[in-house]
């Protein structure tokens, strides 16, 4: 008899539901195309709901990989002197048209003056736009998600905040682990491996950071906290101007 593992089930179960979801409007697309031949608009229509599709598939799968070459050590972070606040503002630019699409509206708290990291810049792009889609995955139509960036002593700190589902105290605790889903089966989930915030805390403890969890339960939103030490500030010097008789 062969023994199986129910986590290995489990995970097979969702990857299996995530990457099947896509090939559904992909074959539609196929089929319109198909019977539309002499229709451009039709076409292009058709190539931007594969073109969506694909990039979904690709996500996940990029996701996946990370996650096994942090694991194993495999990733080298290619660091260099950014502005966090820079860096969140073009991140938050990029998915703005994501979540207008769900009828969710994003704003930001930014500091007014430049908020100095080291950081692989790709890196927390990719932390930041894990959290804004993980905060838009359990959060419904007409909600708010803000995404903060403030300086803090030594440190500059990222929030995103959102009024969604919440987070249950049971699993605050294991929030950040691989393949947790919140008790979500995968029929009534939405969407994911439980991957994401995995990923993100893998990311952010190469950056020497903390990420933190809070939430006051279903029902009350929650809100993610990223620490990353912040680079000293050099002031700038004023040029002497020596006196002349």
């Amino acid at each position: 008899m062969i023994e199986t593992n129910p986590s290995a089930e489990e995970f097979l179960a969702m990857l299996a539901h995530e990457l099947r979801n896509p090939l559904a409007p992909i074959r539609t697309a196929i089929g319109i195309i198909r019977t539309c031949q002499n229709d451009p608009a039709v076409i292009e229509w058709s190539c931007q709901i594969m073109e969506r599709q694909v990039q979904h598939m690709t996500r996940l799968l990029e996701d996946l990989l990370d996650v096994s070459r942090i694991t194993h050590r495999q990733i080298q972070l290619n660091k260099e002197n950014t502005d966090l606040i820079a860096v969140a503002r073009g991140s938050v630019d990029a998915l703005r048209i994501v979540l207008a699409n769900k009828n969710l509206n994003l704003t930001t708290d930014f500091a007014e003056g430049p908020v100095p990291i080291a950081a692989d810049v790709t890196r927390i792009e990719q932390i930041i736009m894990n959290l804004v889609l993980n905060a838009a995955k359990f959060t419904p139509a007409g909600g708010q998600i803000i995404v903060g960036v403030q300086p803090d002593g030594d440190y500059a700190v990222l929030r995103v905040i959102d009024n969604g589902d919440g987070i249950h105290p049971d699993v605050l605790p294991r929030i950040f682990q691989l393949f947790e889903q919140g008790d979500r089966p995968p029929a009534r989930s939405n969407g994911g491996l439980g991957i994401g915030l995995a990923l993100v805390q893998k990311l952010v403890l190469l950056h020497s950071g903390t990420i933190e969890a809070r939430s006051a339960g279903p029902g009350q939103g929650s809100e993610f906290v990223v620490r990353l030490p912040m680079m000293p500030v050099t002031p700038s010097k004023t040029p002497v101007v020596s006196a002349t008789t």
